[in-house]
């Protein structure tokens, strides 16, 4: 494979026999489910891969990177992150084949010759997502909302909690020790 654009689907099972590797760029836009949470899809996503056989099945390594503007769940305004995935994932042909990987192995089923490079990096590009996304002073003022105001104890003015069961504890305890 070539610098520069990376083709949208490849032959997986030959790139993996020859031991390719690649690098270059693929559209965000190809990955619908990720850009469906981005405010702005027209950015490129920065790919190396390198295909290879592994347990005599092919399989795909490699780093994958990009910036996303996402809404601050805090502000409501933009925030950019920086997204990096490092994709390590063997190709089988059925879902029977992947339920018996490795519970430690990741997987992506392709029953076609050739597979789509977004179908295999969508997935852990997602996982890189926050959950809550949040610009990191919106993120220290979180924070400052839970302290107590200057001078003043944690525990002070703390409400009385009626406990149940601390008294048949203490029993129990004392139980024990005539024991």
């Amino acid at each position: 494979m070539s610098p520069g654009h990376l083709p949208l689907d490849v032959d997986y099972r030959r790139l993996a026999r020859d031991r390719e590797q690649g690098a270059g760029t693929v559209p965000l836009e190809r990955l619908g489910r990720l850009c469906e949470q981005l405010i702005s899809t027209d950015q490129q996503i920065v790919v190396a891969l390198d295909f290879s056989m592994r347990r005599h099945r092919p399989s795909v390594a490699g780093e994958v990177s990009v910036d996303v503007l996402l809404t601050c769940q805090r502000c409501m305004e933009p925030v950019s992150l920086h997204l990096t995935a490092v994709i390590d994932t063997l190709i089988v042909e059925s879902e029977d084949a992947l339920a018996s990987l490795d519970p430690e192995e990741d997987g992506v089923v392709c029953e076609e010759k050739r597979i789509s490079i977004a179908e295999i990096i969508e997935d852990d590009l997602m996982i890189d997502l926050p959950i809550s996304p949040r610009h990191d002073t919106c993120a220290e003022a979180d924070i400052e909302n839970f302290r107590p105001p200057n001078g003043q104890d944690e525990n002070e003015d703390a409400p009385d909690v009626h406990r149940p069961f601390a008294a048949l504890g203490a029993m129990k305890a004392e139980l024990q020790e005539k024991n």
